[in-house]
Parts: C-alpha cells; sequence; structure tokens
C-alpha cells in the first residue's frame, strides 16, 4: 500500500470510528467502496465470522505495515482510537509532504544528471573532432594537458560515467541501505531531528491513551522508514529497558540521552512531574517546524554544491581546451 493510498485508509477508519461504527459495520462500507473493497474482501471472513480485532484482521492478510498493526492495536485496547489514529494521521501527511518536497529536488538532480551527461557525449564529440585537431603546437604545456584529458575522455570512461549517473539515479528512487545512510549522514541533524519529532508525537499520543511507557516507546520506535536509524534505536532502546519491560527515573534519562540535546532536560524533568505526555506533543511540533525548515536549506545547499562541483569540471576543461587553441593561434600569428 502506497503512503498516499495509506493516508487514505487512515482517514477513513477515522470517520468511521468517530461516526460510531462497528468493526462489521466498517468492513461492510469497505466492501461497498471502490477503492477498498478488495481490502474488506480480505479481511470479511476474519472479522465478521471470526470476529478477530480489526488490527489482528488487517496484520493477518498484510494490509497494513507491521508498525501500523501495533498502533492500532494499542488504540484499540486504549479505548482512544480516533486520537491516536489522528496522530499517525498527520505523521504520514507529514512525510508526503516531505517527500514531495524532495521528489523536487531529486528530479532536479536528475534533470542536472541528464545535462551533464549530454554535455559530457557533445564536449567529447568536439574535443576529439575539432580541439584536438587545431592545436598546433605538438610540443607544449598545453598540449600534455589536451592529452591527458584526450585519455579522460576516452569511450569507455564516458560509458562508465554515464553508467554510474544512470545507476546513482536509480538509487535515489526507491528505499534502500544507501539512502538510509544518505539521509543519516548527508542530511544529518535536521533529518534526525524530524524523525526525533515523529517518535514524540506517537509516544506522547500513546502515553496519553495510557499505554505503558516502554510499550509506546517500542510502537513509536518501529514507524521509523530509515532501516538502519530504526534498528540503531531499537537495539539502544531494548538494551536499556531490559528489551522494553522495565522503566523508572533511570532509565529514563538513559532513554531521552538520545534525543535532541535540547530539549533533554525537559523530557526528563516532565517524567518526574507527570507531565511526559503534554511535553512530548508540545516539543514534537515545535521540533518538526523547526526541522523542516533546516533540511530544506540543507538540501539546496547540497544541490548548489552539486551543480558548482559539476560546472568546475566542466568549465575547467572547456577553459584549457580554448586557452590551447588559442595559444596555438597567438604562435602561428607570431
Amino acid at each position: 500500500m502506497s503512503k498516499k493510498k495509506l493516508a487514505n485508509f487512515i482517514h477513513f477508519l477515522i470517520n468511521s470510528y468517530k461516526a460510531g461504527l462497528t468493526n462489521i459495520n466498517i468492513v461492510n462500507s469497505l466492501l461497498s467502496s471502490p477503492t477498498y473493497k478488495n481490502i474488506g474482501k480480505k479481511i470479511e471472513k476474519d472479522v465478521i465470522e471470526n470476529r478477530l480485532p480489526l488490527s489482528e484482521a488487517l496484520k493477518k492478510n498484510n494490509v497494513i505495515p507491521n508498525h501500523l498493526y501495533y498502533i492500532l492495536q494499542a488504540a484499540e485496547q486504549s479505548g482512544k482510537i480516533v486520537e491516536i489514529l489522528r496522530a499517525y494521521h498527520q505523521i504520514i501527511e507529514n512525510q508526503i509532504k516531505i517527500e514531495n518536497e524532495l521528489k523536487v529536488y531529486k528530479l532536479y538532480f536528475i534533470f542536472i544528471n541528464i545535462l551533464t551527461i549530454i554535455g559530457v557525449a557533445i564536449f567529447y564529440f568536439i574535443f576529439n573532432n575539432i580541439v584536438i585537431k587545431l592545436v598546433e603546437d605538438r610540443t607544449g604545456g598545453f598540449f600534455a594537458i589536451l592529452n591527458l584529458i584526450h585519455s579522460i575522455l576516452s569511450p569507455m570512461n564516458v560509458f562508465i560515467f554515464v553508467l554510474l549517473m544512470i545507476l546513482f539515479t536509480i538509487i535515489l528512487s526507491f528505499r534502500n541501505f544507501i539512502v538510509d545512510m544518505v539521509e543519516y549522514y548527508i542530511f544529518g541533524v535536521p533529518y534526525r531531528r524530524i524523525v526525533f519529532s515523529q517518535i514524540m508525537n506517537i509516544l506522547g499520543n500513546l502515553i496519553n491513551a495510557g499505554i505503558p511507557i516502554q510499550s509506546a516507546l517500542f510502537i513509536s520506535i518501529s514507524t521509523v522508514e530509515n532501516n538502519a536509524f530504526q534498528s540503531a534505536l531499537n537495539s539502544y532502546f531494548s538494551k536499556v529497558t531490559n528489551n522494553y519491560k522495565e522503566i523508572n527515573t533511570e532509565i529514563i534519562s538513559k532513554i531521552f540521552d538520545v534525543f535532541p540535546e535540547d530539549y533533554r532536560l525537559i523530557l526528563k524533568n516532565s517524567f518526574s512531574t507527570g507531565n511526559l505526555d503534554v511535553e512530548l506533543l508540545e516539543i514534537s511540533e515545535k521540533l518538526h517546524n523547526e526541522s523542516s525548515k533546516s533540511l530544506k536549506n540543507k538540501i539546496i545547499l547540497l544541490m548548489i554544491i552539486i551543480i558548482s562541483f559539476f560546472l568546475l569540471i566542466l568549465g575547467g576543461i572547456i577553459v584549457v581546451s580554448f586557452l590551447s587553441i588559442y595559444t596555438s593561434l597567438l604562435e602561428g600569428i607570431n
């Protein structure tokens, strides 16, 4: 299920529960909907005949991601299903918004790659068929540089360059280990702070709904899309909380030690005062707004650096080539 379709499905569930529909009513509504008819057919027997909770039926038939199963299960148990699903829906919408913004930059980067490939191909033809032949002085230092450029612009090297650009473009198009590393290390602090804002939003809503902190923490971590980041967080929190079984003031202190530094003390103190859920929700919204702007600025800066790098390389080669021709013409005139 795509993220956009998942967001719409969650919105459908929110409206259904707000209207007071039972799970059986919801399944019947799904069956009558052209959009969600297939989902209704998959879970019809489990919900209507076997009387399974909606979360169990959806998970059993692989309709929803695993982390949504935990969220929906917690929502069903807490009795605050609308509030929790609203929080999750907001996170999905935020993710879609950020992805749409990133998509623009990805398309722009792909466009730059295509222009670079075309530029290299055109320059390769001009260089080998015009520039080299126009240079009369075959002994000067410029000609030695031209020979070096000529060897670099061999058919095999140009083919490898084009192949690498195409491969890099494909890699950026779907979730994989390299994209995880780019998000974590290249996008860096702004990206990680956005992830923590998402974790805090779900965590705050689950605690507010009466879910134990350790269980809420596990569910919150499972919503992280970056597999490498999720694995690192899960490993650390699992160790600190004895596989999500224990929680106390000392453990809370260790948990919040990995959260953004400027909010750690507030979160640790709010646990002691019993105000943790409220603080988590307030900080989450503030952190998301701040980090979204920082992430956008960082991506723009990276794009400028990449474009400048390409222009510097191609411009340098073009300048050396024209200097070589110009020097030869001056020597001929003299």
